[in-house]
């Protein structure tokens, strides 16, 4: 069956040379297929076309999902698919073929071989531009998984064209196929760099961060003339650190890339550049640091650093938001005396920043934990605004003497309200707080009901945290802090998610979901996907939400 799109270049034909001539043989070969230089009868079109060499079932599938990832990766720095026939895979009556656009140029290694002396600027500048291509694939849905500079073709020897090729073992997540065409005994990858969670017997060979990976080797071969080919060797050394490629790094000590290389050659995934953009800024970083020139006195150039006005200006107001909290922490010194000798309040850590920061309280009562609550501080224009759970409390102009105001009678309401809540409810019942929540606010929901609106409103999916109600409240806000305190985890959800966090018993019952621990899940569309156990890790939750966000792109 014709996919739905593009059915202009999908063909019925039993073989290419019904509609192609071969004008040069053989100007290619990969694992599934030969490529030829061709031109079509029909219009003299000229054009790559690969024909499959084996006929196993499995191979022309995979076959059909190579030409499917070139066509839906339109517009890219990928080979424009011209035709195929390929969705003819099941008749094994039919030559499969595959027509794409011919890009003139050679590989990156030949290409290489002929401009050995490229500037730090060109090596970083190929790589950039690579990453682009591989985070949109990603977007897409499409992860290469044989990334190598013999699958990369300079456009035209265009430093800044750079051009992948070969989709044959990619991964796309928008064919539905009876069967996975990867088993988990297959070894994926190439000799180029044999990354380890790609070998035969791993479970993670859906991971994007391994063609990132791959990437950062591309900028090592560029950079050395090396191939990685694996992360460690024999005496349990990562490549950069290899004895044959240390003169390469002579001169550039300030510039961080071996760094770099740490990171991005991590043998734990989760240890590595999670997202293009973090190794896109890593890689800024280097050129950066290599282009600052080394100051004739460290001394004098802190001095610098220090009178600098916009350094100033972030300590100044790191500065005044600390103050603001302390302010705040002051209205709960009395809490003990207002509930009677019940509760006691306490700050249990501050952490002032330039335009944002929290104090989170310990509430206790009869000497037993509670929960935990937080006031935040932030720096909106000329004001200091503060905010609890429920929203604003207090504004006043920056410039005010605080000490000249009274937070107890000031933030009396919002003290006084927090009292009663923490003496009426159970603390599992109240609204779970975290670190991050004023920041993600704006997205957050604590009902089903009202995360489908918030969805259908953002056009976004909601990531779920279904948090155990069985288990004490120190739990829950230990779940929430892990998972939803991290920087780049609250990017990611407000880009790209609604969040929704709520205890299991408040969940719609037809979700059955397991008795016991947190879970997590996404709703697409009012549909419930992507279940999975949720562990209390920073680390976990980066890559999850990386992960959940490439492949449920709007």
């Amino acid at each position: 069956m014709k996919p739905e799109s593009s059915r202009e270049q999908w063909i019925d034909t039993a073989s290419f040379n019904e509609r192609w001539e071969i004008l040069e043989e053989g100007v290619g070969e990969g694992g599934q297929g030969v490529g030829h230089k061709a031109v079509r009868k029909e219009d003299q079109q000229i054009a790559f076309l690969k024909i499959l060499k084996e006929d196993r079932s499995e191979r022309r599938a995979r076959f059909y999902s190579e030409a499917r990832s070139y066509n839906s990766l339109s517009g890219l720095q990928v080979p424009r698919m011209i035709e195929s026939n390929t969705h003819l895979h099941a008749d094994k009556n039919v030559g499969l073929y595959i027509a794409t656009e011919f890009i003139e140029g050679s590989t990156l290694r030949d290409w290489l071989s002929r401009n050995r002396k490229l500037s730090l600027d060109q090596m970083i500048e190929v790589t950039l531009k690579l990453l682009d291509t591989v985070a949109h694939a990603h977007a897409a849905g499409v992860l290469h998984r044989d990334i190598k500079p013999d699958n990369i073709i300079m456009r035209e020897g265009d430093v800044l064209c750079p051009v992948l090729i070969d989709f044959g073992i990619a991964y796309d997540q928008n064919l539905d196929m009876p069967k996975p065409l990867t088993l988990e005994g297959n070894e994926l990858g190439n000799r180029f760099l044999s990354l380890p969670e790609l070998k035969g017997g791993s479970k993670d060979k859906r991971s994007p961060v391994s063609d990132l990976t791959v990437v950062a080797g591309v900028f090592f071969f560029l950079f050395t003339h090396r191939n990685p080919t694996q992360l460690v060797d024999g005496e349990e050394k990562l490549p950069h650190q290899r004895a044959d490629v240390l003169r390469y790094f002579s001169g550039f000590e300030r510039s961080g890339i071996r760094s770099f290389f740490d990171k991005a050659f991590a043998v734990p995934v989760n240890k590595r550049f999670l997202t293009a953009e973090q190794m896109k800024d890593g890689l800024r970083k280097i050129l950066t640091r290599h282009s600052e020139p080394e100051p004739a006195d460290k001394h004098e150039q802190l001095q610098r650093l220090m009178e600098d006005r916009s350094i100033q200006s972030r300590g100044d107001r790191s500065q005044l938001v600390r103050k603001a909290l302390e302010w705040a922490m002051a209205a709960y010194k009395d809490v003990a005396v207002k509930s009677n000798g019940l509760l006691t309040a306490q700050q249990v850590d501050i952490v002032p920043k330039a335009e944002l920061g929290f104090v989170r309280i310990r509430w206790d009562m009869e000497g037993a934990y509670r929960l935990c609550t937080y006031i935040w501080v932030e720096i909106a224009g000329g004001d200091l605004v503060w905010h609890n759970f429920s929203g604003e409390v207090h504004r006043v102009e920056i410039g005010i003497d605080l000490e000249k105001l009274s937070p107890s009678s000031v933030l009396e309401e919002a003290v006084i309200t927090d009292i009663l809540r923490v003496m009426k409810h159970e603390p599992i019942d109240l609204t779970p707080e975290f670190s991050g929540l004023h920041v993600l606010r704006d997205r957050l929901t604590n009902s089903w009901d009202e995360a489908i609106e918030l969805s259908r409103v953002f056009n976004l999916p909601v990531f779920t945290i279904v948090y155990d109600c069985a288990q004490p409240v120190v739990h829950r806000e230990h779940l929430l802090e892990r998972v939803l305190g991290d920087q780049t985890v609250q990017d990611v959800l407000r880009s790209s998610f609604v969040l929704l966090v709520a205890k299991r018993s408040s969940m719609p019952s037809h979700l059955d979901l397991p008795n016991v621990s947190d879970h997590s899940g996404v709703i697409v569309d009012g549909q419930w996907t992507r279940q999975r156990h949720l562990a209390a890790n920073r680390e976990a939750a980066r890559i999850d939400l990386s992960e959940l966000q490439q492949g449920f792109a709007r």
